[in-house]
């Protein structure tokens, strides 16, 4: 059983100082612990035991370096242009003899103009967010990476115009543990996930779910009977419980999906809610996806769906979103636009056929790491306009049929700094075809009008500009 004694604190304080004077970045940081305490026979002994440069594309003036005292790590470093980056991992070792938990972490003083050109992650090593409560038992070590980047995301309006000084500060707050303190996530910990495949019992099809609702815990949600309940933990330990309900009569199920604060999906949902052909509602605000890899094919073919809301989504591990909103005829919203994707690689007719979605916000997409749009948009035929500016298409070796049969477009912007074609050899067969109310395709310059016109015939009459 745990003390319980007045709280005290010690403080990982992380101070970002910047420059960028025309795509240039300097920052120096300063990790420091404050406010450490003695209790009695017992003592509280938290501290920086090791720092490991991991990964690093950056001119290193100063490499991270722990203070003598274990308190403070110092590194000084330059972002020279959109992409760069620093990386280096934190041992905390609990040398004392008393448990600590996490208590608080903020990142403060960056302002959103800021934010729109550095980014700051703090994560463990295995890339798992850090959450309240978890614990660091005594005599044992926690890694933390952290991440500095010049974003590669942005186009060039998002820099600042002149000189910028940037003062920022980053803070881990440990506390004595108490009875909320509990071991943290890990990838091991594969009996605290979603198991992956298909997630309906035997005897239930697809197209017998018409409504998929999650929950923050295991109990049963409504007071009449369900029709079956189930296991869906991954070690089928009762960690996270469906049950699925026909409370119209119809012949249709409702499925509810529940763990204790939230359902963690594992590393795959790959086809998880594909061909529910008769699903009218979703609801994911309770499903959290921070270590899902694979989202291909996750929503393909749900025709009936007229929402779509992934706001909670995490999407910074998604690899594959390729086929993902395929087929989802009547979905007239599909909110993907709090969507990060640093290691998105797939997206091959990923709203293909979405044919009633009037916008699509796609402005946090980072498309660095994509070799293909083929058919992405195609055949959404209510949209009028989209901005994909902040495409990094460097990588992109096809961009055949990405916007075919698109009929309402009128305007695409693709003028990004990053909105580049000439890696694929001309490969766009068919991207604006049947566009017939298409007025403007912005691009970044008359390099790249050239490189299209010069491939295909088609292109001719695109009314492609140079945007201002």
């Amino acid at each position: 059983m745990r003390i319980k004694r007045r709280k005290k604190y010690f403080v990982f304080l992380c101070l970002l100082v910047a420059s960028i004077i025309v795509g240039y970045a300097l920052i120096s940081s300063n990790l420091t612990i404050n406010g450490l305490g003695i209790f009695a026979k017992n003592n509280w002994d938290v501290s920086i035991s090791k720092i490991t440069a991991k990964d690093s594309n950056v001119t290193v003036t100063t490499p991270a370096t722990i203070s003598p005292d274990g308190k403070k790590v110092d590194f000084n470093i330059n972002l020279t242009e959109p992409g760069s980056f620093y990386e280096f991992n934190i041992e905390i070792a609990n040398a004392g003899s008393l448990d600590a938990m996490l208590d608080t972490w903020n990142i403060e003083g960056l302002t959103d103009a800021q934010k729109e050109y550095i980014s700051v992650v703090i994560k463990y090593d295995d890339s798992i967010d850090l959450n309240k409560y978890d614990l660091l038992n005594k005599n044992s070590k926690e890694y933390i990476k952290v991440i500095i980047k010049y974003r590669d995301d942005i186009s060039a309006e998002n820099l600042p115009s002149g000189d910028a000084s940037i003062s920022a500060a980053f803070d881990i707050s440990y506390t004595m543990a108490d009875e909320n303190a509990h071991e943290r996530e890990r990838l091991d910990d594969t009996e605290n996930y979603l198991k992956s495949g298909n997630i309906l019992p035997e005897g239930v099809e697809k197209s017998q779910i018409e409504i998929v609702k999650t929950m923050k815990n295991t109990k049963a949600p409504l007071d009449v009977t369900p029709v079956g309940s189930y296991d869906l933990s991954f070690a089928e330990n009762g960690s996270i419980m469906a049950y699925y309900y026909d409370t119209d009569n119809n012949g249709l199920y409702e499925l509810y999906i529940g763990q204790v604060g939230g359902v963690k999906a594992g590393t795959s949902c790959n086809e998880m809610f594909s061909t529910m052909t008769a699903l009218k509602e979703i609801d994911l605000s309770n499903f959290y996806t921070s270590r899902t890899t694979n989202m291909h094919n996750m929503f393909e073919g749900c025709s009936k769906l007229k929402t779509i809301n992934l706001s909670s989504f995490d999407t910074t591990s998604v690899t594959d979103m390729g086929w993902m909103f395929f087929g989802c005829s009547e979905a007239e919203i599909i909110d993907v636009s709090s969507f990060y994707t640093p290691k998105l690689k797939v997206m091959d007719k990923m709203f293909t056929f979405c044919k009633k979605v009037k916008v699509l916000d796609v402005s946090h997409f980072d498309t660095s790491n994509v070799t293909s749009f083929s058919a992405t948009f195609s055949t959404c035929q209510s949209l009028t306009s989209i901005d994909i500016s902040n495409f990094d298409t460097r990588k992109i070796t096809d961009f055949g049929y990405m916007f075919k049969d698109d009929i309402s477009l009128q305007n695409v912007d693709m003028s990004g700094e990053f909105f580049d074609a000439t890696n694929a050899n001309g490969n766009f067969p068919e991207m604006f075809i049947r566009c017939s109310a298409l007025q403007n395709v912005y691009v970044k310059d008359e390099n790249q009008i050239a490189l299209y016109r010069d491939y295909y015939g088609d292109f001719a009459t695109t009314p492609f500009k140079v945007k201002a």
